[in-house]
């Protein structure tokens, strides 16, 4: 009996293993996405998939197009380029979280001569865990001969805009480029600091009118990236709770 048992949880625990390995590499259709669906990346939820459109010539349809949950180190951690940050950053104020969560888009979307194709795509981003969102980093990996390969992202909350990305590779040859910015108050000017955030993304691919023109953009990357409130941000947060409760309590009364 107890051989068996012991059998069992080791049968057990190879299935949670191998489970664990295939989560890490999922990928999923965005006609998935678009009907309602979500995943996770780290501490990260992507959800609210919306507003895609595809005009153009020899376009990709949703069920042809895989996003994939990603993470990297974070760059203000590693990075020399991107550090120190700027004044104010991260804006919630603790330790920076040293791993930041996103996904790729893979198609491949490519256009010959005289051909253009444009994508776009809504989605919300939004912090499940203690790390909150305080910056954003978009990486494109295309190639282009007498033609343009461009991606852009505006990434709002509520009716704030906290930052614009744009990342382009034009003729001649093939490029890794990456834009990274950090989240601002449209309203004050100041850092900001969210837990939830909606991003409009969109990417562009055009061939001039010549004999081996043609654009082509491999796949790209959008991160997050994090860091923990400090103390005295919980602080107020239980204050303010507090102070709503007490409200509700005098009403009541």
């Amino acid at each position: 009996m107890m051989k068996f048992k012991l059998w069992k949880a080791v049968a057990c625990l190879a299935v949670l293993v191998a489970g664990a390995g295939r989560g890490e590499a999922v990928d999923y259709k965005l006609s998935d996405l678009l009907a309602g669906g979500s995943f996770q990346s780290g501490d990260k939820l992507f959800s609210n998939f919306h507003n895609f459109t595809n005009p153009g010539d020899n376009k990709l349809q949703p069920e042809n197009i895989y996003l994939t949950p990603i993470s990297q180190a974070n760059r203000n951690l590693t990075d020399p380029a991107n550090w120190p940050l700027p004044p104010g950053q991260p804006a919630c104020g603790g330790p920076i979280c040293p791993t930041e969560y996103g996904f790729r888009v893979s198609g491949p979307f490519d256009v010959g001569r005289n051909q253009h194709q444009s994508y776009g795509l809504d989605f919300s981003v939004t912090a499940i865990g203690t790390c909150k969102i305080y910056a954003a980093e978009q990486e494109l990996t295309a190639h282009a001969t007498n033609g343009t390969a461009d991606l852009d992202s505006n990434i709002t909350s509520g009716p704030l805009t906290l930052a614009v990305l744009g990342t382009e590779v034009h003729n001649p040859g093939g490029n890794d480029t990456i834009s990274r910015e950090y989240f601002t108050s449209s309203a004050t000017g100041n850092p900001i600091c969210v837990t939830t955030a909606h991003m409009s993304m969109g990417w562009t691919l055009h061939a001039q009118d010549v004999f081996g023109a043609e654009a082509t953009i491999s796949h790209f990357d959008t991160y997050f990236a994090q860091s923990v409130p400090e103390p005295s941000t919980y602080a107020l947060l239980v204050l303010g709770s507090a102070g709503v409760g007490l409200m509700v309590r005098r009403k009541r009364s």
